[in-house]
């Protein structure tokens, strides 16, 4: 995974400053763990029908919405919802939808497991999931996204760009 491949190359730079900022010690320790999730979450979707589940979506003109959050849905007055904003629309994996969601709803409820169970059984009785389908949610769900995104941009991306340590939420 190219993400994979930044991390490590961004622990490299941390690991030669020679005046390390606080936000790289604690990148230095916290990175070989990040690693190791990234790798677990590659691992994942190399061991899953991936190829396969994506030729498919693609053949069968499977949607993906790309941004399926409570800002792009809308109720009517007899409780239909509707989607809106298909800028991001493509021919892919339908799991990206369904771990969008999870992955910005489930924080508020501490990621409990219970809440994401019952989530995707809901979903199940409209879309059953395909073999494999599950593994590649849980690949996307278990990847540090965010946590790429902040250390890519410190270290990789256009050095002043940080006039001091990022924050972290």
């Amino acid at each position: 995974s190219e993400n994979l491949v930044e991390l490590e190359e961004c622990l490299a730079l941390a690991g030669g400053k020679d005046q390390p900022s606080e936000f790289d010690y604690l990148f230095l320790a916290e990175a070989p763990k990040i690693i190791q999730q990234a790798q677990f979450s590659l691992e994942l979707i190399v061991k899953s029908p991936y190829p396969d589940l994506a030729q498919q979506a693609r053949s069968q003109g499977m949607i993906c919405h790309g941004e399926f959050v409570g800002r792009n849905l809308i109720r009517n007055r007899r409780q239909e919802v509707y989607v809106t904003n298909f800028d991001l629309c493509r021919l892919d994996l339908r799991m990206y939808d369904l771990a969008t969601l999870l992955k910005r709803g489930l924080p508020r409820y501490g990621w409990d497991f219970e809440i994401a169970f019952k989530l995707i059984k809901l979903y199940e009785l409209k879309n059953p999931l395909y073999p494999g389908e599950l593994d590649i949610l849980l690949a996307y769900l278990n990847f540090p996204h965010r946590f790429c995104k902040v250390t890519q941009d410190y270290y990789l991306n256009t050095p002043d760009q940080f006039s001091g340590d990022p924050q972290i939420i």
